[in-house]
């Protein structure tokens, strides 16, 4: 279905979409190129390109001593061909008069204000920032960015409903620890840091909803986990927060970047990590569930960076998203 991402400019190719998905775009964008190949093929030039074996008795086709041809072959050929560039005429003249149709109706019902933040910030310079671990805090470049971002989005009229973040832009990580945990572990110097950090994290939070001017966040963020087993995991999360600073609801990152956020069959072939640009245990845990996520009266579900280019996991929220 990648073969219909080409097409993202071309609005009237694409709103096809609605009827068979990113499948249906990507099948006429075949159909127009298999038509090309067909006829480019005819030519002996091509196929000596290619090194194929030429097709007797159909090496003159594509020449011009095809007119003068009346063999039953010749006939043959020149119909199913024509037939071929008349279907796929009529398949994308009705595409793209389906999408001018579609494009026309601009009458939506009116939905909720949407805020989205472009950070364009370097991504070492996030790293630093979302590490738990980092005593330093983050750096003075990454708090003064979104600081801004965060006045604008916030003092905007209309003022918006949901300012979205982008993924892990969040400039101070998010820790959770499990409550199946025994309580009191977290009293001992091991696991002292994760109780401390947890309640520091959420009068961050609870701070700056307040100072947002009454503004919903979907903050993105890394997120570390500490299991009953005391052993710590880390997500890529996506975090629903109200202006009264209270968590609404979260959702984990199912589907991982291969090499960038896992390590495919890591157990039985760990050899794989020399095509990684990343050094030592990295990466994170893949989410369970699919989270639908309430703002005031809407509904929505939340895909994080290369998960939009399942269409699988749009259309779980749809059939099969978990309460």
């Amino acid at each position: 279905y990648y073969l219909a991402h080409t097409q993202h400019e071309t609005l009237s190719m694409i709103q096809v979409a609605d009827l068979g998905g990113v499948y249906l775009v990507s099948f006429v964008v075949a159909m127009v190129n298999a038509l090309v190949f067909d006829c480019a093929y005819q030519f002996p030039e091509v196929r000596e390109w290619f090194g194929q074996a030429e097709l007797r008795p159909y090496r003159y086709y594509a020449s011009l001593e095809v007119l003068n041809r009346s063999t039953m072959a010749s006939w043959l050929f020149r119909r199913n061909l024509i037939l071929e560039a008349l279907l796929v005429g009529a398949v994308l003249i009705a595409t793209y008069w389906y999408g001018y149709v579609r494009l026309q109706q601009i009458k939506f019902p009116p939905g909720p204000v949407v805020c989205l933040l472009q950070s364009n910030l370097d991504q070492r310079l996030r790293e630093v920032a979302q590490r738990m671990n980092n005593q330093e805090g983050p750096p003075p470049t990454v708090l003064t960015h979104f600081g801004d971002l965060i006045r604008v989005a916030a003092w905007t009229k209309p003022q918006p409903d949901l300012v979205i973040w982008p993924e892990t832009s969040f400039p101070f990580p998010y820790s959770e620890v499990s409550p199946d945990f025994p309580p009191h572990k977290l009293n001992t110097p091991e696991f002292k840091a994760w109780r401390d950090y947890g309640i520091e994290m959420q009068t961050k939070l609870t701070e700056f909803a307040k100072s947002s001017n009454n503004v919903t966040h979907l903050l993105g963020m890394n997120a570390y986990y500490l299991t009953a087993e005391g052993r710590s995991e880390q997500y890529n999360k996506a975090l629903l927060l109200t202006p009264r600073g209270s968590i609404e609801a979260k959702y984990d990152k199912i589907h991982r970047v291969p090499f960038g956020e896992y390590l495919p069959l890591k157990k039985w072939m760990p050899f794989l990590a020399a095509l990684t640009p990343y050094t030592g245990d990295f990466g994170i845990q893949a989410g369970e569930k699919h989270t639908r996520f309430q703002s005031g009266k809407y509904h929505f579900g939340v895909l994080i960076c290369y998960e939009d280019t399942d269409p699988f996991l749009a259309r779980r929220y749809v059939t099969h998203a978990d309460e």
